[in-house]
């Protein structure tokens, strides 16, 4: 784990979740960002580590409900306008949530969380707005899928990227999620294998340029059929290809 924290700061990108130390955690838990003039926090937890035992004084963000309180705290005492999960959670290879993830999703919108993410089954789950109360609900992808893997079994070989957009009115957010469908395609180069994440609607424009074996693009197009029917109750994101 020290290896991979050193390589993620070594390209200098921005990491959550897993830490040096408490130091670091106490300096960097939540991530702090700010998009167009609006403060967002961002939190990164897992039900476990696949039976990693991190060494100390290595420190790994568990799903455990006092310190996500705690960590809440430090995000408005740093006065974030917008709270974002990033939850590695859920049994693997299922299409639906499992009641312990369901159970914490409204756990986490009863902390005042905005929206959650959630990622490890390898397929993509099912979408919901959690309720909070009357007025309220926070938006919950289950589970995103895989990106650039070697699982190519189906609903394994591809996801969804969520997109967010945000508006804040007078103190209140407003959170419209949306998502990106892509597909995962495994080619040789050089004698070696390659992975392409391919956006389903950039292969739907450009299907004569990309020239994919027709057994991959009916691949294709069965994974972008399966992803339909899994998210029924939110849009796909157009934004990025025209």
């Amino acid at each position: 784990m020290y290896r991979t924290l050193k390589m993620i700061d070594s390209v200098q990108l921005l990491r959550m979740g897993t830490y040096y130390n408490a130091e670091d955690r106490a300096s960097k838990c939540p991530l702090i960002v700010e998009k167009n003039g609006i403060k967002i926090a961002l939190f990164n937890y897992t039900y476990g580590t696949n039976g990693f035992v991190p060494d100390p004084p290595s420190v790994v963000n568990y799903l455990d409900r006092d310190q996500i309180k705690a960590d809440v705290k430090v995000a408005e005492e740093k006065r974030a306008e917008v709270k974002i999960a990033f939850v590695h959670w859920g049994n693997e290879y299922e299409l639906t949530p499992s009641d312990y993830q369901k159970k914490y999703a409204r756990m986490l919108a009863q902390m005042g969380f905005d929206a959650v993410v959630g990622s490890h089954p390898h397929v993509v789950q099912t979408f919901e707005w959690v309720t909070v109360d009357s007025v309220n609900k926070m938006p919950v992808f289950y589970s995103t899928g895989n990106f650039i893997s070697n699982q190519r079994d189906r609903y394994k070989d591809g996801g969804a990227v969520v997109t967010l957009n945000i508006e804040i009115t007078s103190g209140k957010v407003d959170v419209k999620p949306m998502y990106i469908p892509y597909w995962v395609y495994k080619g040789t180069l050089s004698s070696r294998y390659q992975y392409y994440v391919i956006p389903i609607q950039y292969y739907q424009l450009h299907s004569d340029s990309l020239h994919l074996p027709p057994d991959a693009a009916a691949r294709l197009k069965e994974h972008a059929e399966d992803l339909r029917i899994q998210l029924p109750n939110i849009l796909i994101d157009t934004t990025y290809f025209h």
